[in-house]
């Protein structure tokens, strides 16, 4: 099967967008915690997509894959936090620069075929989550 990449929907780069300057802004609150997961799986989607996984994960590469196994987790894209999981195992037990190059482009080839629709969650997550109560640009905390 090819590759069946959707590319970045324009409410996934908006909803980034909005939480990085949130994050910018220096709020004495900072970010909610939906806000963060929201964050997390914007930064890294967009990370995955660009092919520039094996940069970013040259530091702190399991930490990194946990928090975004958990921001996939938590906006519903299972499948993705399922090959995240499977990597963060994987280094665990066998840590070297040459398997997280090895994970990263596994993980790349993974994400680029799945079933997942991510921007879908995204936006999904992000409305679910508004607290009608306050500002729009706070997430239920």
């Amino acid at each position: 099967m090819g590759e069946t990449w959707r590319g970045i929907y324009p409410i996934t780069a908006f909803v980034h967008d909005a939480l990085r300057k949130t994050a910018a802004s220096g709020l004495p609150d900072g970010l909610s915690r939906s806000e963060q997961t929201l964050l997390t799986a914007c930064d890294f989607w967009f990370v995955v997509n660009s092919g520039a996984l094996e940069d970013q994960l040259k530091t702190d590469a399991i930490s990194q894959l946990a928090c975004a196994q958990e921001a996939f987790s938590r906006i519903g894209a299972v499948r993705i936090a399922s090959t995240l999981r499977a990597a963060v195992a994987q280094l665990s037990r066998n840590y070297s620069p040459a398997l997280v190059r090895k994970a990263a482009a596994h993980i790349e080839e993974a994400l680029s075929r799945t079933e997942d629709r991510v921007d879908d969650l995204i936006a999904r997550f992000a409305v679910e989550n508004m607290d009608a109560s306050s500002s729009p640009r706070t997430l239920d905390r």
